[in-house]
C-alpha cells in the first residue's frame, strides 16, 4: 500500500482542472487520481473517466469537482491485503483508496502495486511498420533504417519491443524494405530477447498502409495492433485492446490532444468585434497507432501502394466501425534529425 505521504503526485484538489489530472495520471502511471479537499477525499477520477471525456469533448477546462466519481470503492485500514486483492480484482478496479470514518485519504492500494509476476501473454499479433526510408533523418538513415537509430544504448526499435515484452505481447509482425537485413539480422526470430518475430518484406515502396495487404489472415490474431516503427510509446496496449473490443469497433485510431497557442490576437464578430488575445486551439491528431480487425484486408489490393489515411476513409466509406481511443501518455515521434535533438536530450539518453 501506498501511505498519504507517497500520494503527493496523485492527490488533486475540487476546483483542478482536467488537464491537472492528464498531469497527475501520466506521472503517476497508475491511471487513477485521487480529488481531495485537504485531505478529505471526494471523489476519483481514472484513466477511462478522461479517456471518455476527451472524447465527447476537446476542453480541458472542466473542474474536476463536475467530473470526479463521487461514488467510489473505498476500504478502512483494518481490511486485509488478501481482501483488497480479491476486491480490486473482483469489482475490475485500478485502486482502492484507504480511508479513516471521516474519509480523510490515509493511503491508497493499486492493481500494480499487487505485484503480478505472471503476466498472462497475449495472443494478439503486433504489426510493427518499419520499412520506410526516413529521408528527413539523413545523414543517420543513410546506412540504417530509421527504427535503428540508436538513443543511448538502444535503438528506437529495440525499445519499443521491450515496451511490447513488458506488456505481454510476445507475436510481432516487422514490415520491412528499405535496408531490411539491418533489422532482420539484429533481431532474427526474436528468440534471443524471448519475442516471436517474423517478418514481412516489400518487394516496392508501399507507401504507410501496403505493407499490410502482405499480411496472410490466417497467421494472424482476430484484432492487432500497427504502430510506426519510429514512434516510441509506453502505453498500456492491452488497455487499447480491450476498448476496441467493448466498443466492437473494426477499426480504432489512437489520437493525441494536440495544443497550438495561436500567436496573434484572434479578432471574433458577434455583437461587437471581441479580441481573444493569443487562444489555444486544441485538435486530435493521429499517433501512429492503431487496431485493425483482420476481415479489413481484404479490401486492399495485394501488393499495392497505399497511405494508412487512404486505407482509414476506405474503410469508413465501405461502412466499417471506425472509433478513436485518446491516448494522454508521452509519445515520442522521431520525425526529423530536430525532433530527435529534442526528445535524445528530454529523455536523458
Amino acid at each position: 500500500m501506498l501511505n498519504f505521504d507517497q500520494l503527493k503526485s496523485f492527490i488533486l484538489k475540487p476546483d483542478d482542472f482536467l488537464k491537472d489530472a492528464l498531469v497527475s495520471l501520466n506521472k503517476t502511471q497508475a491511471r487513477v487520481s485521487l480529488v481531495c479537499d485537504k485531505r478529505k477525499l471526494i471523489g476519483v477520477i481514472t484513466d477511462g473517466d478522461v479517456r471518455r471525456f476527451l472524447i465527447k469533448s476537446n476542453s480541458l477546462n472542466i473542474r474536476l469537482k463536475n467530473l470526479c466519481n463521487k461514488k467510489f470503492v473505498y476500504r478502512y485500514k483494518t481490511h486485509n491485503h488478501d481482501d483488497l486483492k480479491k476486491l480490486i480484482y473482483r469489482k475490475k478496479l485500478l485502486a482502492i483508496p484507504i480511508v479513516d470514518k471521516k474519509k480523510f485519504l490515509m493511503g491508497l492500494v493499486t492493481k500494480s502495486s499487487l505485484k503480478e509476476t505472471n503476466k498472462k501473454e497475449i495472443e494478439n499479433m503486433v504489426f510493427i511498420l518499419a520499412g520506410g526510408k526516413g529521408l528527413r533523418m539523413r545523414p543517420l538513415t543513410n546506412n540504417l533504417p530509421k527504427p535503428m537509430i540508436k538513443l543511448g544504448d538502444s535503438s528506437i526499435l529495440e525499445r519499443q519491443l521491450k515496451i511490447f515484452k513488458k506488456n505481454g505481447f510476445k507475436h510481432i509482425k516487422i514490415s520491412t524494405n528499405y535496408l531490411a537485413n539491418k533489422i532482420i539480422d539484429k533481431f532474427g526470430d526474436g528468440g534471443k530477447i524471448n519475442l516471436n518475430i517474423a517478418y514481412v518484406k516489400e518487394r516496392k515502396y508501399l507507401d504507410t498502409a501496403g505493407s499490410l495487404s502482405l499480411l496472410k489472415t490466417k497467421d494472424i490474431s482476430d484484432n492487432f495492433i500497427i504502430i510506426n516503427g519510429d514512434i516510441l510509446a509506453d502505453i498500456d496496449f492491452s488497455e487499447i485492446l480491450k476498448y476496441h473490443n467493448s466498443k466492437k469497433f473494426d477499426f480504432t485510431i489512437c489520437v493525441k490532444n494536440h495544443f497550438y497557442k495561436l500567436p496573434f490576437g484572434l479578432v471574433e464578430k458577434k455583437k461587437n468585434y471581441l479580441i481573444n488575445e493569443k487562444p489555444s486551439i486544441s485538435h486530435l491528431i493521429n499517433s501512429g497507432i492503431y487496431i485493425c480487425n483482420k476481415k479489413l484486408l481484404k479490401l486492399l489490393n495485394y501488393n499495392k501502394k497505399i497511405s494508412m489515411t487512404d486505407f482509414i476513409n476506405l474503410v469508413y466509406k465501405k461502412k466499417y466501425k471506425v472509433g478513436i481511443y485518446p491516448i494522454y501518455e508521452n509519445i515520442y515521434d522521431f520525425s526529423d534529425l530536430k525532433t530527435l535533438r529534442k526528445l535524445t536530450k528530454k529523455l536523458n539518453v
